[in-house]
């Protein structure tokens, strides 16, 4: 709450972005007792309060679920991040990250931590991202490169194709890459290119997928014919995709948030389908307020650099807990 413009805090000294659930939520209180020690935070007479937000993405189906980001781990990452230490790919929030999984964590593919920054004289610019999303993953050609998988595991399927099907049952459930033709892709338009075919997907669908959630009852879940029912004590995949933009540049507070709603069409470009009702997807603006610029010109560009971090979240994920990556297929 005290990200929003009107509120008086106008400073913070880190985000952290964690896997876990609301159980990673503790890897922020290790950034916590750290910034303390080093005396950082904000200052109430003798005491310092470091102010630390952040966000948590559910992985908890990914790997062992009683695996989870502790305090422990929330001191290393901030003294590795004084150290200049990273990595990306299937490191820190990218361990347990994915996407395309319309038919379930089984056919899902396997995403991680991705990055992308650059420089123009003073002015530097850089994204970090998370990407644990229901949708696909689209490189700037809008070709998919990481999505749901076919029954055999050999080719890309298009999230959009299938809920076209859920709405018109008409629809072919093929390919969009495979190993056989990885040259094949998603143009936009209906014509489908690709080296293998999936049997055409009947009525709603032959095959068990997420439901569509009923938003009038509150814990309870919508069905239709051929779905699997998901209830309170069933099975429920939730998605989170998170991303910091961290830059130099001088903006206000409201600017801040102005921006981080303006890189939405980030996630718009690269994550098809995206803000879905099982997807929560959250983004942070710091700045250190030291460049100059044309605000609207710096949204333009940030929003560009913040869909490379995404692309590169898929690109640069290792295979990993039975889960192929993007690695697989190109």
């Amino acid at each position: 709450d005290l990200l929003k413009s009107e509120n008086s805090v106008q400073k913070i000294n880190a985000v952290v972005i964690s896997g876990g659930s609301a159980y990673g939520l503790e890897a922020a209180s290790g950034v916590m007792n750290y910034l303390e020690r080093r005396g950082v935070g904000f200052k109430i007479g003798d005491i310092r309060v470091p102010i630390v937000c952040g966000a948590s993405l559910f992985d908890l189906a990914v790997g062992r679920s009683d695996v989870r980001p502790n305090r422990e781990m929330g001191d290393i990452a901030a003294d590795n991040a004084y150290l200049g230490k990273f990595f990306g790919g299937n490191y820190g929030a990218g361990t347990g990250t994915s996407v395309g999984k319309l038919y379930g964590m089984d056919r899902a593919m396997k995403t991680g931590l991705g990055t992308f920054a650059c420089k123009a004289e003073n002015l530097e610019i850089g994204a970090i991202s998370a990407v644990n999303a229901v949708g696909d993953i689209y490189d700037g050609n809008n070709k998919i490169i990481a999505g749901p998988l076919s029954q055999d595991k050999k080719s890309i399927l298009s999230t959009m194709m299938l809920h076209r099907d859920r709405i018109f049952g008409t629809s072919e459930g093929e390919p969009i890459l495979s190993e056989k033709n990885s040259s094949a892709v998603d143009d936009g338009s209906d014509e489908i290119n690709a080296g293998d075919t999936q049997p055409k997907l009947t009525g709603r669908n032959s095959e068990s997928i997420l439901p569509i959630p009923d938003n009038t009852s509150p814990n309870e879940i919508q069905t239709i014919n051929g779905d699997i029912e998901f209830g309170d004590d069933d099975d429920m995949i939730f998605n989170t995709t998170i991303s910091c933009l961290i830059t130099n540049a001088k903006i206000t507070k409201p600017q801040a948030n102005k921006l981080a709603s303006i890189l939405h069409d980030a996630y718009a470009r690269a994550i098809k389908p995206v803000h879905s009702s099982l997807d929560g997807d959250t983004i942070f603006v710091v700045s250190t307020n030291e460049v100059d610029v044309d605000f609207d010109s710096f949204a333009a560009l940030s929003t560009d650099i913040l869909q490379y971090a995404i692309i590169d979240s898929a690109r640069n994920a290792e295979p990993a807990y039975g889960l192929s990556s993007a690695r697989s297929f190109e």
